[in-house]
């Protein structure tokens, strides 16, 4: 089964957070923050703040996806510090609204500043560009970051030059950084109102989490890549921010649109102010290949834990993508585009992408409470800990309540949205694309081939499985070993007859009609596939038929390995199928014939 490849190295990582950051919020939020905080210390110490929350965030981040290296971002952190319906709400936001939202908005954003002013022509060009890069990703990561990496030099010269013209041009005024306006509100009501559209605009800072399976040796790439991508970023801002002040005073009614057209109006005229539109054009292009980089991940680690339509986990055979997840969040970006949509929904879902991420990080706490990681993982410690996750997650909520209580009904729209997903969880962990209760053929002996006695619990017992089956697991156990961990084999293919005598003591041992949480029917048991192995950890023999289990080494390297063999757990926690939950319980499905077994076609 292919996997996903380790691609991405230091300078690609650093380049897809900054391009994922700076799109179009920079040139355009000045109104927003003005109206509520018309000061330009306070505008500019906003900024500062910003990029602290931001910094802070990233390191938070930087661990935890050192302890959890796979593709899907905050996502996976909050799956496993607080559960599957957790991750589930969060995944459900940001992959159906969030980030192919973002990516119609950005798209609409090209167009608009490139001066396409018909909605057909603006909508259609929109669609041409998500679906162009949409295509670009899924021929390789590789050549998706190449031309994010493009995008980004050229980005970052255009605002040197663009800063350095303006200053050199001497036609602003130092003066406009004393110029202000009493505050419309308190500050303390102020300030936060003013922090939205800027933790918007910083939004993007874990921009790697998300491709953190494809980062090449992730532990020592990812925190780099986020530390000084935010730094970057921060500077940058400061610097742009800085320029619109010379420009303009913030009491200038021209603060409220298009700010970065105004300044440079003021700097160098209107004909070649006019120009400046095709830079943030050229900006928000470069944003837009970020997003459309990173937003597919998380529909793929949805689909890899069974908690999205398992077309999303497929990973491309040649080109090592995950290719049905970019062309379905591909679908979903043109979908808002050509509605026109996204707008509404991106504010609507502000505040929970900040609850989300706040609440990331307050997992860190959890995650080192109970000292949870992938097998193998070397986690980064995050520099401050405890005191700069401390203050990210008293920051961002002082920023999510002052917006609650002021612009409630966003609020109540966005709080909608995700409580949406909670009926979802429940039905699609009961009625996905699995068929888990049907009945399954029992496989002819004859077919079967003998496990290799040096990967079972009890060499003298006779276990069987179907050839193709048995490499995989020969492979996989193989690869374990190499990383010290020893996974031996329990149970494999039974008979009807077993699996009825099995069936019929369970029943006697918890109840009539209770038995089939435990064992399946004879004729409903996935070991009569002769694809499903019970696995266990050769040193702990006492956890054979015991969720205890799920705490061994050998358990902690399937759930971050098996599925690089085409393995998965048949049976989660919470699987919704009243089937307890059995960590040792994992089916072969890496080739189509193994997969038609197990979902309808």
């Amino acid at each position: 089964m292919t996997e996903l490849k380790r691609e991405l190295g230091v300078f690609s990582c650093t380049l897809l957070v900054a391009g994922n950051m700076i799109g179009i919020g920079i040139f355009v939020t000045a109104g927003r923050i003005t109206f509520n905080l018309p000061d330009p210390k306070w505008i500019l110490l906003a900024w500062v703040f910003g990029g602290f929350l931001s910094l802070a965030g990233a390191l938070v981040y930087a661990e935890l996806s050192s302890r959890f290296p796979r593709a899907g971002g905050g996502y996976v952190f909050l799956r496993e510090a607080f559960g599957p319906l957790l991750g589930f709400l969060s995944g459900f936001s940001s992959s159906i609204v969030t980030l192919p939202g973002a990516a119609a908005f950005l798209a609409i954003g090209v167009t608009k500043y490139a001066g396409i002013l018909d909605p057909v022509i603006a909508k259609t060009v929109a669609i041409a560009l998500i679906v162009s890069i949409s295509m670009v990703n899924y021929w390789g990561v590789k050549l998706g970051a190449d031309l994010q990496d493009s995008f980004m030099v050229f980005k970052f010269l255009l605002i040197f030059l663009l800063i350095s013209a303006g200053v050199l041009s001497g036609n602003g005024s130092l003066q406009n950084f004393s110029i202000s306006q009493p505050l419309p509100y308190s500050l303390w009501v102020a300030f936060p109102l003013a922090m939205v559209p800027i933790m918007y605009t910083y939004s993007g800072w874990d921009a790697t989490v998300y491709v953190a399976g494809e980062v090449k040796n992730p532990s020592r790439t990812i925190p780099i890549s986020l530390f000084f991508g935010t730094l970057l970023v921060t500077f940058t801002y400061l610097a742009l921010t800085s320029l619109y002040i010379y420009a303009l005073p913030v009491t200038s009614s021209e603060n409220q649109v298009k700010i970065v057209t105004a300044a440079g109006n003021v700097f160098f005229g209107p004909r070649v102010g006019g120009w400046i539109g095709w830079i943030v054009s050229l900006s928000v292009l470069g944003c837009l290949s970020a997003t459309i980089l990173t937003g597919p991940r998380v529909l793929y680690a949805m689909a890899k834990d069974n908690l999205f339509p398992h077309v999303a986990f497929e990973v491309h055979p040649t080109f090592a993508t995950p290719g049905k997840a970019i062309l379905i969040h591909g679908a979903l970006a043109c979908l808002l585009a050509l509605t026109g949509t996204f707008n509404q929904l991106l504010d609507y879902v502000t505040v929970p992408s900040l609850f989300f991420a706040t609440l990331a990080a307050l997992g860190l706490f959890v995650l080192r409470a109970k000292n949870h990681a992938d097998p193998q993982a070397r986690p980064y410690l995050s520099f401050g800990y405890p005191v700069l996750p401390a203050l990210f997650i008293c920051g961002m909520s002082w920023i999510i309540l002052r917006t609650v209580l002021t612009s409630y009904r966003d609020s109540l729209w966005g709080l909608a949205i995700v409580l949406m997903g909670i009926p979802l969880y429940f039905i699609w962990t009961q009625r996905s694309a699995r068929v888990f209760h049907k009945p399954y053929a029992s496989v002819q002996e004859e077919d079967l081939v003998q496990i290799p006695s040096d990967l079972t619990r009890h060499p003298e017992k006779n276990y069987l499985a179907l050839p193709e089956a048995q490499e995989a697991l020969g492979k996989m156990c193989s690869e374990a070993v190499k990383e010290g961990v020893r996974i031996v084999v329990i149970s494999s293919y039974r008979t009807l007859e077993f699996q009825k005598a099995y069936f019929e003591d369970a029943e006697k041992r918890h109840g009539k009609g209770k038995g089939a949480k435990w064992v399946a029917p004879s004729g409903y048991s996935e070991h009569h596939t002769g694809y499903v192995f019970d696995l266990a950890d050769l040193g702990r023999p006492e956890t054979d038929d015991e969720p205890s289990f799920e705490s061994t080494p050998a358990s902690d390297w399937l759930k971050g390995n098996a599925g690089r063999f085409g393995f998965e757990l048949s049976f989660s926690k919470g699987n919704g199928q009243g089937v307890g939950f059995e960590p040792w319980h994992w089916r072969f499905i890496g080739s189509p014939k193994a997969k038609a077994v197990f979902y309808k076609k």
